[in-house]
């Protein structure tokens, strides 16, 4: 995997409103393990991009804390991802939103992304 570094910025959501988002989010429906201090927990990948993940996972995580992520191999993941280092930016009912300390730049993750695909 290629790593380089991450962008700040914002992009409009469709709302109108400045959104912390630099890339296009995809469903995935992939399952993860979460590094928290010395403990893993499984958690289920809602949507991802190149600059983060929203995630399913329960006891949720704490905004600010920073975790190691690794997503498993599915369908829609080629390979897995691994050793992903990331900041809860979002808490939300079921889970949370993290931010990737860098963004995923991987030949791969275009099965993932359809970013350069023919239209």
């Amino acid at each position: 995997m290629i790593i380089s570094e991450y962008e700040q910025g914002g992009a409009p959501s469709r709302a109108g409103t400045v959104e912390n988002r630099c890339y296009t989010r995809y469903p995935v429906n992939a399952s993860a393990t979460i590094w928290r201090e010395e403990a893993t927990m499984p958690a289920q990948v809602v949507n991802m991009s190149l600059g983060g993940a929203l995630l399913k996972i329960y006891p949720r995580l704490s905004l600010n804390e920073v975790v190691t992520v690794c997503i498993h191999e599915s369908a829609r993941v080629p390979g897995n991802l691994t050793d992903l280092p990331a900041t809860v930016v979002r808490t939300t009912d079921t889970g949370c939103a993290v931010r990737f300390d860098r963004v995923l730049l991987q030949r791969g993750l275009g099965d993932l992304l359809p970013l350069n695909r023919p239209r």
